[in-house]
């Protein structure tokens, strides 16, 4: 049983790692790529990329909820210390999430909507514009010290707990 919560801890650890880097280093920054707004245009972009986070974030949660069963598992199962930097990394990172998905997503929608909205005036849109760059950069911001969290959680949880138990030295005495 160890070996598998071993296992799916590192597994989870793993694919949440390669999920933000995709996302924060490949993906999301592909819709902006003069290339890409050839073939959709900024506003099909945009969107794209917006409906793509959203997914993620969606994932990201799950990734987290999962990290976050795995080290309480391993404590309760294992009777292993809790690894209190783990556990305080992957509540951040949740919360982390939390704050991006319900504060920085919905203005990127909303500022996507201004800057390439058919009933938006000049105003609008240069405004919307402005806006959407800086809520991207933040989400951008944001996205990269979450990989950088993630890498340091995969780390922790690969690398063996330095708590060693030892036998106090009057047990086995008679």
């Amino acid at each position: 049983m160890l070996v598998f919560l071993r296992f799916v801890g590192v597994t989870n650890a793993a694919l949440w790692l390669g999920a933000i880097f995709f996302l924060t280093f490949l993906a999301e920054p592909l819709f902006r790529t003069p290339d890409v707004e050839k073939v959709l245009s900024p506003v099909f972009g945009g969107a794209a990329s917006n409906f793509l986070l959203g997914r993620y974030y969606a994932v990201h949660f799950w990734f987290a909820g999962l990290a976050l069963a795995h080290l309480l598992a391993e404590h309760l199962y294992a009777g292993k210390p809790l690894r209190r930097l783990a556990l305080y990394l992957v509540i951040g990172l949740f919360i982390t999430g939390l704050f991006a998905a319900n504060l920085i997503q919905p203005r990127l929608e909303r500022y996507h909507l201004e800057a390439y909205g058919i009933l938006s005036t000049a105003a609008q849109r240069e405004e919307g514009r402005r806006f959407l760059r800086l809520w991207h950069g933040t989400g951008q911001f944001l996205n990269s010290w979450t990989c950088l969290g993630v890498l340091f959680y995969f780390w922790q949880i690969t690398t063996p707990s330095s708590s060693v138990r030892s036998v106090p030295p009057n047990k086995f005495r008679g």
